[in-house]
């Protein structure tokens, strides 16, 4: 844990800090120096895994021999020092003026538990109450790295340097323009470049502007207080509206490369992602494309990279096994390492969903019950046309027995009228 919070302290320390470590036990001992230059990390990670840890915990002479280091003109010396208190008894007030005439803070961090060590002073607690020092108790040092940080910017205090400084471009243009001379400064902030920035513009050693791709994106910090009244020129330059809209459009998103369109689908618990690349010349054939896949679900996950494999003349395809949360796809070229083409997903339905389907045993239990049976998807066109021939009524008999009692009627009508006919009119009042 103390060599990670040791390194950890590359993320706050300007080119114009220097670093030394030393372990102690019964004697001190060098580990590595940068001396008057910034400090190498690789190299000093490199000699901190040869640590063994052994021996006593000899606290006095490890502060001497710090305190006999010579310290650069215009800096000044910070001692971080981890101990279980549990050290030899040394002379307090002589160490005390030895720090205090090398102009050396002192910052302790205690592999105690959070209470004091008893009635008495350890010689290191009197050590700090007399020289004015933070003294942090830690049963576990799992929050050293925070700690040692937060020791470097107090100590540090004010990270404006002010005066009146020379700004340096590196190049003869920057984010493709350029800047042949930028006013001098008045103040800027002490910074240190993170990972791989690339640092164009700066003052001496110091950094003042870095630039990161970060991601598939991009980052620019300009390390000026542009509200300090000591960079009014720099303020009411017309080359700082310049450079700020040149490093806003570096860092913008770029569009989308029109000679490339593509699809992303899901298929049950498969993501697949389908690109075309064509050019003015036809189809773009032997491209190195690869799939990055980003869960905003879960942003602590490390993205997943696919790489697409030539299926067809300009076509490219890619599978995985992916989670039904909503998710961002990016395809870049990997010879050049710029995105051609992006689109994003949402939530899907669980996976366990994707294995529900009817419930074929009541199915059939009802089937029995209601006296019906399952059919297949194509049987149903044949059963809704039988069904609908089965409801209907016969009418032909109701029709024939309609026709036979009109015929019956008009017989027994015409056999009627040719009766009276026949018959005389006296023999009709007789018989009425």
């Amino acid at each position: 844990v103390a060599r990670e919070a040791v390194v950890s302290l590359r993320r706050h320390l300007t080119g114009r800090d220097g670093l030394a470590v030393v372990t102690f036990s019964d004697a001190p001992r060098d580990i590595y120096d940068s001396g008057a230059g910034a400090a190498d990390f690789a190299a000093m990670s490199e000699a901190l895994r040869r640590i063994e840890p052994s021996g006593p915990t000899k606290a006095a002479p490890a502060l001497k021999h710090a305190a006999a280091r010579a310290i650069p003109a215009g800096r000044e010396g910070l001692v971080l020092l981890v101990s279980d208190l549990a050290t030899e008894n040394f002379d307090v007030d002589e160490l005390a003026e030895l720090l205090s005439g090398r102009d050396l803070s002192l910052a302790v961090v205690a592999t105690t538990n959070g209470a004091a060590g008893g009635p008495e002073q350890t010689p290191l607690e009197a050590l700090a109450g007399r020289l004015g020092a933070p003294l942090v108790r830690r049963a576990s040092l799992a929050d050293l790295a925070e700690i040692f940080a937060r020791f470097v910017r107090d100590a540090r205090g004010s990270a404006i340097r002010r005066g009146r400084f020379t700004v340096i471009v590196a190049g003869a243009t920057l984010f493709g323009r350029r800047f042949p001379r930028l006013p001098r400064l008045g103040a800027y902030i002490l910074a240190a470049p993170q990972g791989d920035a690339e640092v164009p513009v700066r003052v001496g050693a110091d950094p003042l502007l870095a630039r990161r791709l970060v991601g598939l994106g991009r980052s620019v910090t300009l390390a000026v207080p542009l509200a300090d009244a000591d960079n009014d020129a720099w303020r009411q330059s017309p080359q700082l509206g310049e450079l700020l809209a040149a490093a806003a459009q570096w860092a913008a998103r770029p569009g989308p490369d029109s000679r490339f369109t593509g699809e992303v689908s899901r298929e049950a618990d498969k993501l697949k992602v389908r690109i075309l690349a064509a050019d003015a010349d036809g189809p773009m054939n032997l491209l190195q494309l690869a799939a990055r896949i980003e869960l905003p679900s879960r942003p602590a996950a490390e993205p997943r990279l696919v790489g697409l494999r030539q299926l067809a003349p300009g076509t490219y395809e890619a599978q995985t096994r992916i989670g039904v949360g909503p998710l961002g796809v990016f395809v870049a070229d990997e010879q050049s390492g710029s995105v051609v083409w992006r689109s994003a997903l949402a939530a899907s339905y669980p996976r366990e969903f994707s294995r529900i389907g009817a419930n074929w045993e009541n199915l059939r239990r009802l089937a029995k019950l209601t006296g019906g049976r399952i059919a297949r998807r194509g049987e149903l066109a044949t059963l809704t046309a039988g069904l609908r021939a089965r409801g209907y009524r016969p009418l032909w008999a109701h029709l024939l027995a309609a026709a036979v009692a009109m015929m019956l009627l008009d017989w027994s009508l015409t056999h009627i009228r040719r009766r009276r006919k026949q018959t005389p009119a006296g023999e009709v009042r007789r018989a009425s």
